[in-house]
């Protein structure tokens, strides 16, 4: 044969070669024997041949955000309707584009699944789709006839490429499925014992996948795969999940040090892209009631979604709180003096207290800050009988954070805060404690110069620390002080400088504050443009989130600028 082909010019096209990569030699042998022969392979695994070139294929475009107001301009989401009006007398309802955008994302644009989905909209909602997909990986199936039986379902298509891995290549990658959001391959080796010549293994025979942030992935239906066969073990899974937990347990804690520095800004990137690790980590622990581990990261858990400010993220953290709390309750009221863990009642009286002043602080509502208040209650009650620490005194500064009915008692609260980081040697978590003070003192207009001397304080302490937060938090209270006093261009000045560090640490809410405070400044400064391009930047960004009711606000806000 390549005596044959010596002297040809022509083009092979081999398909599906991966269930041949035992004789990839021999392609290589062809192509030295006749230098004018191309070969154009598809493979799910790569040939490593010396001049391969790899042209990976990925899925159709598909939305990010299920109510994108521009869905239906997605390829993936063009092919689902296309085919389920071809299955069936099929009417897209406006109801049913969130559900096809989360299908297409599910299935990460795959053409195949697609089309295995929309087949079902002649017995099945959209909404019921998206759920079956989730619950069972079988319901993906060809209906249609002629489609060969490793193209059926999708399974069968997953099972071809599981069929040809190595035992230890099989077991890598389903403790792989632990992960959340993807990995990195620091994580990947601790819990997963997968080295990185075994990832690399991995990725060429695509099942994993490396993206531009250097993190791995797997396809979200591919891991529901890799799921099922790692629950097939039990035990396997067990430890998995464990050592995923310990293993983030101990990356958090180690992060606390540096949100309160200057690494602020990078700690904050690092961990927002491992929340859903964080989460299913954090719930281990409280499904293994693990307790030493979860006192030892819930500062930091706190201080990162505090910073961090994001709603989906933030209601999470309000969840995993609610858990954390029927734990915290039912292990107290069996809890003696001393457990068979050596620890005292009162470590599970502090976990409980910072529990519930955790919950006040995410859950506070600023129209009805009343529904918290049995957090502030219970969770001051418990913590002030305890010994002086960390974990006390975090207690008591979240539940003197934000609007509550303990206005007469914030200020001795936050002295009392205060006192006890000062006595710990703890000046980052004193410069916090005063920082709340002087907000309660600018907010109550109790003493505007002692409010000032006290932010000015603080700030010098975060500004010694190169903590971007502290700063901005502490230049935002001097903002309203100015504005306050009238002094229009040092309130500008001073928010500009906030906005520019919210903006530097990613915070958005912070962010869409400022701007609107900046707004209404430019406005009484007589600065038209600036207010416009602030509300716009607003209008731009809760157009992006879909709230509708600050939509129109801001739109009003910006006829009203026009109008005069």
């Amino acid at each position: 044969m390549l005596q044959y082909l010596a002297n040809k010019k022509a083009l092979l096209v081999l398909d599906n070669f991966e269930q041949l990569t035992c004789c990839a030699d021999f392609l290589a042998d062809m192509l030295t024997a006749a230098a004018d022969i191309k070969l154009l392979v598809t493979s799910r695994e790569r040939l490593n041949l010396s001049g391969e070139w790899v042209l990976e294929i990925s899925g159709l475009a598909y939305p990010i955000q299920p109510d994108h107001d521009t869905v239906l301009q997605y390829p993936a989401v063009q092919l689902f309707v296309r085919v389920a009006e071809r299955v069936g007398h099929f009417t897209v309802s406006e109801s049913d584009w969130p559900a096809i955008a989360i299908i297409c994302r599910r299935l990460e644009g795959m053409p195949l699944g697609i089309e295995m989905a929309a087949a079902w909209v002649k017995m099945l909602s959209c909404q019921e789709i998206v759920a079956e997909i989730e619950r069972d990986l079988d319901f993906l199936a060809a209906t249609w006839r002629g489609v060969p039986e490793r193209h059926s379902t999708l399974r069968a298509v997953f099972e071809t490429s599981w069929r040809l891995l190595p035992d230890e290549e099989c077991a890598a990658f389903c403790r792989l499925a632990v992960f959340r959001g993807g990995f990195r391959r620091e994580a990947a080796h601790e819990i997963a014992r997968a080295s990185l010549p075994l990832l690399s293994t991995l990725v060429d025979k695509s099942f994993i996948r490396r993206v531009a942030s250097g993190r791995f992935e797997i396809h979200p239906i591919l891991k529901q795969y890799a799921a099922e066969k790692l629950a097939d073990n039990p035990s396997v899974l067990a430890e998995t999940r464990t050592r995923h937990a310990h293993y983030f347990s101990e990356w958090l804690s180690r992060m606390y040090e540096k949100l309160k520095g200057e690494e602020l800004v990078a700690a904050l990137t690092a961990l927002r892209t491992e929340t859903q690790n964080l989460r299913v980590a954090c719930q281990e622990l409280v499904e293994q009631r693990d307790f030493i581990r979860l006192e030892r990261l819930f500062p930091a858990l706190i201080l990162f979604y505090e910073m961090n400010d994001q709603r989906i993220e933030t209601q999470e953290m309000v969840q995993l709180l609610d858990d954390m709390l029927q734990m915290m309750r039912q292990t107290l009221e069996s809890a003696t003096d001393a457990d068979q863990n050596g620890l005292p009642r009162s470590f599970y009286q502090s976990i409980l207290a910072l529990t519930l002043a955790a919950l006040h602080n995410f859950k506070r509502d600023y129209q009805h800050p009343q529904q918290t208040l049995p957090y502030q209650l219970e969770s001051l009650q418990l913590v002030q009988d305890l010994p002086d620490s960390h974990a006390k005194a975090y207690t008591i500064l979240l539940n003197c954070n934000g609007p509550n009915f303990l206005s007469d008692q914030k200020l001795d609260l936050c002295q009392q805060c205060f006192r006890i980081f000062k006595g710990m040697g703890d000046a980052w978590g004193a410069a916090l404690a005063q920082l709340i003070w002087a907000d309660e003192m600018n907010f109550s207009g109790f003493d505007s110069d002692m409010a000032r001397a006290a932010y000015q304080a603080s700030l010098e302490t975060f500004v010694k620390a190169k903590n971007l937060w502290g700063q901005a938090l502490c230049i935002s209270g001097l903002t309203l002080l100015e504005r306050k006093a009238g002094h229009l261009e040092e309130a500008y000045s001073l928010g500009s400088q906030s906005l520019e560090l919210f903006s530097q640490i990613g915070n958005f809410e912070r962010i869409a504050s400022r701007r609107d405070l900046l707004g209404e400044l430019a406005i009484r400064k007589g600065s038209l443009k600036d207010a416009r391009l602030h509300f716009e930047a607003n209008l731009t960004y809760f157009t992006h989130l879909g709230d509708r009711e600050r939509q129109k606000y801001y739109r009003e806000r910006l006829v009203q600028l026009e109008t005069g």
